[in-house]
């Protein structure tokens, strides 16, 4: 029977044997009536969030915090605290960097000093490089791990996190739907032979509004889809649920991230990382972003004119201009992000730590 053959792992042209015909005594599928089953509940890691068993996609630009907040998830779930107001089911996570480094382990650690009295998170567990659902031998050996790691945590893992997509990828074409349709049948298999929700961290391409990069088939098999975008209020993000397949989209909410140390370095520096608090609020809304936005860009090409003026010259340091900016009494630890703004829209040039206005 298909069952059968489904346990034995047989290739899909094996499964075409196992279909039964007229002559074998399943002769019909099963089924229900009317809306039978319509009272079985949906059961959460993060209630109202993250459903169990199921895949899903946080996706944004580059820079815009994803990690931070998959970390935030990752955390709450491994610790078993409430999220935004919001129930957790308290769970062995297993979190994927494919990027590798010492920025995942060391938000892990500021989180727990933050938000878990700086005791471990022993069922937290990561692997670091990338894993290729779309690979049938790596597909093998992230469940050998996961056994592993539930023999030694003594629980089912219930969140596995893929950071990011493009690492996990192994190289091949996001564009192409068959080949995002192999990494999308990877991690069902992985979700069906564990049981715990795949989280895919993800990036938007060129053109930011128009979602997640690569194939719409990614979208379409998403159970969830969240947003992450960072505002000019450093350092904070929102984030917007973009689909729930089962209950009804969250309204959005902006998340502050703060800066935590860690330890003091050979050389007498702090060594920090930033940490996303529990708990969201109502976020600004697009007039007054943008509104803030234009303000520090404003006051920023106001401060880079006065230093022209000042030291007579068309170049200027862009120490001149943070500090200057800083005597007013902004806060510039974002004068780089001001800067890249005013870069990418062609008002000003930076070259070698110095300024001009263009074509000025």
């Amino acid at each position: 029977m298909i069952q059968d053959a489904l346990k034995k792992e047989l290739s899909p042209d094996s499964l075409l044997e196992h279909i039964p015909n007229a002559q074998d005594d399943l002769t019909y599928y099963p089924f229900s009536v009317g809306a039978t089953g319509y009272d079985v509940k949906i059961n959460y890691l993060i209630k109202g969030y993250l459903p169990t068993q199921s895949f899903g996609v946080l996706f944004g630009p580059s820079g815009h915090f994803k990690s931070f907040h998959a970390v935030s998830w990752a955390c709450a779930i491994a610790a078993g605290k409430c999220w935004n107001g919001e129930k957790t089911v308290k769970g062995t996570v297993l979190y994927i960097v494919g990027e590798g480094g010492l920025g995942a382990p060391r938000r892990f650690r500021g989180w727990e000093i933050l938000h878990n009295n700086s005791a471990p998170l022993n069922n937290l567990f990561k692997i670091n490089g990338p894993v290729y659902p779309a690979d049938p031998m790596s597909c093998k050996q992230l469940l050998s791990t996961v056994d592993k790691i539930q023999e030694q945590s003594g629980s089912p893992v219930q969140l596995i996190v893929l950071d990011t997509l493009a690492r996990c990828f192994a190289g091949a074409d996001e564009n192409r739907s068959d080949e995002m349709g192999a990494f999308i049948s990877g991690c069902d298999r992985i979700k069906h032979k564990t049981g715990a929700t795949i989280l895919v961290v993800h990036h938007t391409g060129k053109n930011v509004e128009a979602g997640a990069r690569g194939s719409s088939a990614l979208r379409a098999a998403c159970d969830f889809e969240y947003e992450i975008r960072r505002t000019p209020e450093e350092p904070e993000y929102i984030l917007t649920n973009t689909k729930s397949k089962d209950a009804c989209e969250k309204p959005k909410q902006a998340f502050s991230l703060l800066e935590q140390t860690l330890f003091t370095d050979d050389d007498g520096d702090d060594v920090t990382t930033l940490v996303g608090e529990l708990t969201g609020y109502a976020p600004p809304d697009e007039p007054e972003i943008e509104q803030l936005k234009s303000d520090n860009h404003k006051k920023f090409m106001e401060a880079l004119k006065h230093g022209m003026e000042h030291l007579g010259q068309n170049e200027i340091p862009c120490k001149f201009v943070r500090d200057e900016l800083k005597q007013q009494g902004m806060d510039v630890k974002h004068f780089g992000r001001w800067m890249d703004g005013l870069v990418r829209k062609n008002l000003i040039t930076v070259s070698r730590e110095m300024i001009s206005i263009t074509g000025g």
